[in-house]
């Protein structure tokens, strides 16, 4: 078995065997009640202080999972290794309560290299959907004075391991596909709580697993040159509707009952979607912007839910980078970046949509004597709005990553 080989047989390995422990998501927010929660857009590791761009970007120096047609760019000699985490502060807030919660989660795992000068491959696990909620409401039970209280909690969610080829068509294009298999789950629990006897109490746990549900997206990149200091790169991505065959198991959590049964069998539909992205560079600039669309409205009827709205994506952000690997000092040869993004999310909730505003800033940190970086961005924004029974959320999220790439296979000739 050659380095190639078993470069790859490792990482697959590594990548399934944490995959339990990883696809368990940490957040929390009450819109991730509906459906299978919330889902992940952006990116966390290169260019998240570019507002997380990535369908017009290149993967030099990283794995852009956003586009894999960018992967053809790796360099023929390196192994790239991408890890990336979040973790954030939020503050949620009703027409009557507010509370703050800190959440933290691994975002990225992934390794990459060519395998021949026109195909390059990837390997990885990132997040899908994340769920987290926990909601408390009291009732008065008829004919009583007594109340009771429930207790709605979620937590979880799912997460894709990937495997991605690139294909060089020429000097000037590039194609790629992911294919994705969706692993993890998620809870949602109710407990009911009677006031007169506190130790009283009824609950339900349900779980939600996907069974081995495979999902695919493709993406295609163009690059070519403006003048002899600039250059362009224009990125399309897109995938068809899915069918997630999802198990749901319940458990009341009582004295003659401790395991999990299988309850029921659904089909939930994710939908069909298109990316445009662009960046512009030069030796010391990037500009760049992306922007996605989800046709959920068209799965309204699959999903038996009428609260579906087509979500929407864009993000821009720019990189400056003062000397680059020429530079004396680690400050010229540090990169430094600014963005934001947009959101509109799947979710109509009375009759009012769920939108996103964020803003972000971030530098990357060479690693001296190799191509490898330290990656720390901070994003920041508003989710929702307090009206009309919805909430709204600021967070305050830190992003960590690291970029580490490698020659692996280069041959050293001694005298």
């Amino acid at each position: 078995m050659n380095k190639y080989s078993r470069c790859t047989v490792a990482t697959i390995f590594l990548i399934l065997g944490i995959s339990k422990t990883y696809s368990q998501n940490s957040t929390n927010s009450p819109y991730t009640y509906y459906g299978i929660g919330e889902f992940v857009n952006s990116d966390h590791s290169r260019t998240s202080g570019m507002g997380g761009i990535g369908i017009g970007i290149k993967s030099k120096g990283f794995i852009n999972y956003q586009n894999p047609s960018s992967y053809s760019a790796f360099d023929s000699l390196n192994v790239i290794l991408d890890v990336a985490y979040s973790g954030s502060l939020s503050k949620i807030e009703s027409s009557n309560n507010s509370y703050k919660t800190i959440n933290g989660n691994l975002k990225k795992i992934a390794l990459g290299f060519r395998l021949s000068p026109k195909w390059a491959i990837s390997a990885g696990l990132v997040p899908f959907t994340n769920v987290g909620y926990k909601t408390v409401t009291e009732k008065g039970i008829e004919g009583l004075s007594d109340n009771f209280t429930i207790t709605s909690e979620g937590k979880g969610g799912l997460s894709k391991v990937f495997i991605g080829n690139s294909l060089k068509l020429g000097n000037n294009i590039s194609i790629g596909f992911n294919t994705n298999l969706l692993v993890g789950y998620y809870e949602k629990n109710e407990t009911y709580t009677f006031d007169e006897y506190s130790t009283d109490y009824k609950e339900t746990i349900r779980k939600y697993k996907p069974s081995s549900t495979f999902t695919m997206d493709f993406g295609l990149q163009y690059t070519d040159t403006i003048n002899s200091k600039w250059g362009y790169t224009v990125g399309f991505t897109g995938g068809t509707n899915t069918k997630l065959r999802m198990r749901e198991y319940v458990n009341y959590n009582s004295e003659s009952s401790t395991e999990d049964e299988l309850t029921n069998s659904y089909n939930f539909w994710t939908p069909a979607f298109i990316g445009l992205g662009f960046s512009i560079n030069s030796q010391n600039w990037t500009f760049g912007a992306d922007y996605k669309i989800q046709y959920w409205e068209n799965l309204i009827n699959k999903n038996g839910i009428n609260y579906l709205n087509n979500s929407h994506h864009l993000a821009f952000g720019t990189e400056y980078t003062p000397k680059g690997i020429f530079g004396r000092t680690i400050l010229q040869r540090m990169s430094y970046q600014i963005g934001g993004h947009f959101d509109r999310s799947y979710l109509k909730i009375n009759s009012m949509n769920f939108d996103t505003y964020g803003f972000s800033a971030g530098v990357l940190i060479p690693i001296k004597n190799q191509g490898s970086r330290i990656g720390v961005s901070f994003d920041m924004g508003k989710k929702g709005r307090v009206d009309n029974g919805m909430f709204k959320e600021n967070y305050y999220q830190l992003n960590l990553s690291l970029n580490f790439s490698d020659f692996w296979f280069q041959k050293r000739k001694f005298n």
